[in-house]
């Protein structure tokens, strides 16, 4: 397995869409890189990244965080980018992203599949030319009576703020083991299994 892991955090970039649920992915990035006490810097791969070595055991893991900047429909310029910069075989990516078809602070693990209509997914796959990518969805639901485009772009506003930054950082947590078990057994973890929800 190669050294090299990359959390990919999806998301549009701007003020304007900061605590957006779909920028769930973008929250889940930073969390993760407050928990590794890495900093996000700009960089050429279209993205913002991260990059810090952690040790398992005694196996020293590179970890890329990366949000990209290009806008959600097309993350898969970066995802591209970082991944042929860094040798990283599509197996080695976890792709963190909203999901409307889970109910709000869930999540679920797939390694691999469809877009299931999200267009930062299916821009991933374009481009790398594969579906062969861990991808860990983050539950926004659906309230079914605002249009989609407009409830993702909606803003989490206090006190749902709070609530939504501990599930976040829970989400990291877990997102931290995902990335043990990757070391320790060549794989984020069984598909479709790994599924909780919290208060």
């Amino acid at each position: 397995m190669s050294n090299t892991i990359l959390i990919l955090g999806l998301g549009n970039p701007t003020p304007k869409y900061q605590n957006t649920k779909h920028n769930v992915g973008f929250m889940v990035a930073d969390s993760l890189s407050r928990l590794l006490n890495a900093s996000f810097t700009s960089s050429k791969f279209n993205a913002e990244v991260s990059s810090v070595t952690q040790k398992f055991g005694d196996k020293p893991v590179k970890i890329i965080l990366a949000k990209p900047q290009t806008y959600m429909n097309l993350s898969g310029d970066a995802a591209r980018a970082l991944t042929d910069y860094y040798k990283i075989p599509p197996q080695n990516i976890l792709v963190v992203y909203d999901d409307v078809s889970l109910p709000p602070n869930s999540i679920r693990l797939r390694n691999d599949g469809s877009a299931g209509g999200h267009n930062g997914v299916r821009d991933i796959i374009l481009k790398l030319n594969t579906d062969q990518f861990p991808r860990l969805k983050v539950g926004i639901g659906d309230n079914g009576v605002i249009p989609l485009a407009d409830y993702v772009l909606g803003k989490y506003t206090p006190p749902t703020l709070s609530d939504k930054t501990n599930f976040i950082d829970n989400v990291a947590k877990y997102t931290m083991q995902l990335i043990k078990n990757k070391v320790e057994k060549g794989l984020f973890g069984d598909n479709d299994t790994q599924v909780f929800k919290t208060d």
